[in-house]
């Protein structure tokens, strides 16, 4: 259980742009991880969650948000 993340899991139609260029279906298996506001380390927290969890590492994001996905 992640007690300072939150894991968001978007419907692919909820992705669809009006232009129709939405995606083709789900992308299993991965997730955005967004960490509690003001996370010192995103990360060391997506280090050590992913390591314990299982799973790959992708992008650690700092700035507009604390999180990472996997």
């Amino acid at each position: 259980i992640l007690h300072d993340a939150n894991v968001f899991l978007v419907e692919p139609s909820q992705l669809d742009s009006p232009s129709g260029g939405g995606l083709d279906g789900p992308v299993l298996g991965r997730y955005i991880v967004v960490l509690q506001p003001g996370t010192a380390d995103p990360g060391a927290v997506a280090a050590e969650q992913v390591g314990r969890l299982g799973g790959s590492l992708g992008f650690v994001y700092r700035h507009a948000l604390a999180g990472y996905s996997a």
